[in-house]
């Protein structure tokens, strides 16, 4: 529980902007093929353009004359009805992706190497993309090459240079509109190492890319010179932060970098019921979803309905992995998928390595009630309201305390302000991330308040995936000194003294011991100091959120308060 403190503190509408960079492209990808689906099919009408910021209708092909083309006949069709939904989000852009996987496949596999290893073939191209960008009204175009160089992909020795003079010729073109270009890129380093990145990303080339840091495993491990037929997350953080790695190596801004998100579950075949957890043996790829259609995946809604059906019993939450994973079908099924936790820790990493946005593959995967999208990003609208930034203005003192932000992103940066006379001594941020260094935990001791919150506090080298740092100063008293409890099962407090507090697990003192089940001692504490706006921070069983909000400080710690079960991990405050 917190108790509010005569400091008086005016805040930013955001506590931190980490946040922002996360939030800042926010891209769907639309598959063009989702409408014709048998059932849950998706027409762009359907997808909810107020969360997002991009679309990339996919995909677009090239025909062997190297001019852009419809993947499927008739798509030209779906081209309108997707940029149409411009006219609902005035702010919204929408490029045409241009290749994907199976275009990859012979027999188009290798149009792509002879398309930017020739300037007449490129120049074709340009004139007809620029035409149809016109045509449909679209925004830019995102580049899905899978991949260059790679022989068994269709690549070609040259691809890697020739790849960057084709984007430069590109990005030379659309300047005079004002056309975006990105491209996607892998997250593993076998297929990236073609990809010369710095160039790639040079300020007259690409503007950003798209890093698939999904499908990082499925049946195409098989073979044993690779990793074998062992069921893993087609998405993990783990990796994930060693892909960041690999492009922070060659000097990438983070802010020219996307994170990929999976609306969609990687599913296989177990071997035996009796093995079910990661790195078993798998026999191949699990049975198609009834929509979906496509054996080894399944949509977020597909796997909605399974949990709908055979309940949460077989569903395990991999911590380190963020990711989370489902037995079913008699225990010989398994699927790896996201769901509102775990896209959390996904984007909450996005924010404290300061990427430029996330995208999603693919919003017509989620279901009608936008539960992924919403999970992912919630209400973004309002998170993004500049409304109360006019509050602030003219409130800073000399020298306020500056929470540090992300680099390369501009000079934002966010001031906590105080009344003169007033300005806080003795700062520290506490919380550093333990437990794989991923989860934060901090809380102000109670002789202290909190300033603010930061996934970065003061080392931004060793950001915070799970929980936050806090930025704490002291107090010139400490207010718990103010509180006492009474012995187990004592219900009222002494004269001049009022009760913020029943059901406490330890009563009078550690040395009383704990209190039996509803037998709890009370929290006190003395009418001078007056404590308003008290309540108990910390959701159990891992209660890692028991910070107080800004501006408040802590009076009282305990392993239940007022919840209904206690804390595992940690403690909740008052």
């Amino acid at each position: 529980m917190s108790a509010a403190h005569s400091l008086v503190i005016v805040e930013p509408p955001r506590t931190f902007v980490e946040k922002d960079t996360a939030l800042a492209k926010r891209i769907g990808y639309y598959e063009g093929w989702a409408a014709a689906r048998s059932c849950d099919a998706w027409s762009p009408s359907n997808i909810n353009v107020a969360s997002l910021t991009h679309i990339n209708f996919a995909f677009a092909s090239i025909s062997s004359s190297f001019e852009v083309i419809e993947m499927t006949a008739g798509d030209s069709k779906l081209w309108t009805e997707t940029t149409a939904l411009k006219s609902q989000n005035p702010s919204l852009k929408v490029f045409l992706s241009i290749g994907g996987w199976s275009f990859n496949d012979p027999p188009t596999s290798g149009i792509f190497s002879s398309l930017v290893a020739s300037a007449t073939n490129t120049n074709v191209f340009i004139k007809s993309v620029l035409g149809v960008m016109n045509a449909y009204g679209f925004d830019g175009i995102d580049i899905d090459w899978e991949y260059p160089v790679a022989d068994d992909r269709g690549g070609a020795k040259g691809d890697k240079e020739n790849y960057v003079t084709f984007l430069k010729a590109v990005k030379a073109a659309f300047n005079a509109f004002d056309y975006g270009l990105s491209f996607t890129a892998p997250s593993s380093y076998w297929y990236l190492q073609n990809f010369d990145l710095p160039n790639m990303l040079a300020d007259d080339a690409a503007d950003w890319v798209n890093v698939m840091t999904y499908d990082l495993h499925g049946i195409w491990d098989s073979p044993a010179d690779y990793i074998g037929s062992i069921v893993l997350a087609h998405t993990n953080l783990t990796e994930i932060m060693l892909t960041f790695q690999l492009y922070t190596n060659v000097g990438i801004d983070p802010s020219r970098m996307v994170m990929g998100i999976g609306f969609y579950g990687r599913s296989f075949q177990l071997v035996s019921d009796q093995c079910t957890t990661p790195g078993c043996p798998f026999a191949g790829a699990a049975p198609a979803g009834p929509c979906s259609a496509n054996a080894g995946t399944l949509m977020f809604t597909e796997i909605e309905d399974i949990i709908s059906s055979v309940g949460t019993n077989q569903l395990v939450f991999d911590e380190d992995a963020a990711v989370k994973y489902l037995v079913y079908n008699e225990f010989i099924n398994w699927v790896s998928y996201d769901d509102q936790q775990t896209l959390g820790m996904k984007l909450q990493y996005t924010n404290s390595i300061c990427l430029g946005g996330t995208m999603i593959w693919s919003v017509d995967q989620d279901d009608t009630a936008y539960t992924a999208l919403s999970a992912l990003y919630g209400d973004v609208t309002d998170s993004n309201s500049t409304d109360q930034i006019t509050e602030v203005i003219g409130l800073l003192e000399k020298n306020p305390f500056t929470l540090e932000t992300c680099t390369g992103i501009g000079n934002d940066f966010v001031s906590i302000c105080c009344p003169v006379g007033d300005s806080p001594q003795s700062c520290t941020w506490r919380g550093e991330p333990v437990l794989a260094k991923m989860i934060c935990n901090g809380m102000c001791n109670t002789n202290g308040i909190l300033m603010g919150t930061s996934l970065l506090g003061d080392t931004p080298l060793t950001p915070c995936v799970i929980g936050q740092k806090v930025l704490c100063c002291k107090t010139d008293e400490d207010t718990a000194s103010f509180c006492t409890t009474t012995a187990c099962g004592v219900t009222t407090c002494p004269s001049g003294s009022t009760a913020h507090g029943s059901g406490l697990s330890i009563g009078g003192s550690l040395i009383l011991g704990s209190c039996s089940s509803g037998n709890g001692a009370t929290l006190c504490c003395e009418d001078q100091i007056g404590l308003t706006n008290c309540a108990w921070h910390g959701t159990p069983p891992s209660c890692v959120d028991n910070a107080c909000p800004v501006g408040q400080t802590v009076i009282y710690n305990d392993y239940q308060g007022d919840a209904s079960t206690s804390c595992v991990v940690n403690i909740r405050k008052k």
